[in-house]
Parts: C-alpha cells; structure tokens; sequence
C-alpha cells in the first residue's frame, strides 16, 4: 500500500550543510505545491486534532478558498535558500523549507488625530481611514531543523516585506499566493501564538 504523504524532502540536507539563520543565502519566498502539501503532513500531528492525515490534507487547502482567504487573501511563506524551486523535481527536493507560515490580508480601519479646531489649540475630531493589515499564522519550522533560529528569520524578513508589500510585489504573485487589489503600505499586524508571548514580543509582536 502506498504512503499517503507527498514526502518531497525525503533526503534532508546534512545540518551542517545548511546555511546559519544569519546567512545572506537565505530567502524569503512562496511555497510550491508540493512544498504545501509537504509542511501540512509534517505538522499534521501537532495541530490536526481529531482529523486524520487524509481529512486534514483535504481541509487546509479547502480552507484557502472561504471568503476571508480566497483572491489572494491568504499567502503562504517559506524560509529557503533559493527564490524559485523551477519545474525540475530535482530543484525541489533539494530546496529545504527551513521554516513557514501563512498571513492572511484584511481591511482595518485606523483613528488618528484629527486637525485643531477653533482659536484655542483644542483637538478635532479624530479621522478614521481604511488602511490593510495583516494577521500571521501557522508559523511551523521541522523538527530537525528547531534550534537554529530559522522562524526568528523568517519572521524579521517577513516583518519588512509586510510593511511595503502592497507596493512592492504585483498582485498575481505565483502559485496562488498574492495579495489580489491592493490598498496602501500595512499599518498594523497580529500574530497568533500557541507558544507563549516571550518569543514573538523578542521578535516586534509584542502583547497588548
């Protein structure tokens, strides 16, 4: 019978092959496919709950078509050494998804003070705006690769490319990821942990 997982890093590169979490040989990048499918299988066993393997490789995709994620709301993000995994099953399986996580675009609106009004320096009204903002999930690094700093990585690349995303990258970005109509630059994001606030408060997301 075979095996029910896509298991396209059948040979892990040596530890000692791969780059330190410092490397300027490390980017940030969009997950092919198979890389998806991949990480889902891997962290099936911590957040799957009730579903087995083959019912939660159905749902995490499904999940990227329901209103809030569909047109490119929803991006899926990779820590890799390479920008593109070509079309070559060799470039893939050699490519390590040193870590991964997904962010989700939504409409925020921000109050910021508005103009002094009348003679004595008082206060306006605050002006509310529609702006964008992110949420950050699903932030999984594999278990052979924990300990090396790989998902701090990630998320200070992430962080940056968040901030100036809508204007830097076009819409139609591949394998479905992107950010569909774009708004202005990010003003604000979240990040939803299951590990505590210590970690993500070193890294910028600091708890209200």
């Amino acid at each position: 019978m075979g095996s029910q997982i896509d298991d396209i890093n059948s040979k892990a590169p040596e530890l000692e092959l791969l780059p330190d979490a410092s490397s300027g040989a490390l980017v940030l990048t969009h997950p092919t496919d198979k890389e998806k499918r991949h990480t889902w299988t891997r962290n099936h066993r911590e957040w799957g709950g009730p579903l087995g393997l083959e019912k939660y490789l159905k749902r995490e995709p499904y999940l990227t078509t329901i209103p809030l994620a569909r047109d490119g709301g929803i991006t899926h993000w990779i820590l890799s050494t390479t920008t593109s995994a070509g079309s070559d099953p060799k470039q893939q399986q050699q490519r390590p998804v040193l870590a991964s996580c997904e962010t989700i675009r939504k409409r925020v609106l921000v109050a910021r003070p508005g103009p002094a009004s009348g003679g004595d320096g008082g206060d306006g009204a605050a002006v509310v705006e529609e702006a964008t903002g992110y949420g950050i999930g699903s932030v999984y690094t594999y278990q052979e690769y924990r300990g090396r700093s790989y998902a701090a990585r990630m998320l200070r690349e992430l962080g940056e490319t968040l901030r100036t995303r809508p204007r830097a990258e076009p819409s139609n970005s591949a394998n479905g990821d992107g950010d569909g109509e774009r708004g202005g630059e990010a003003v604000c994001s979240a990040l939803w942990s299951d590990i505590g606030k210590v970690f993500y408060a070193k890294k910028g997301w600091v708890p209200p």
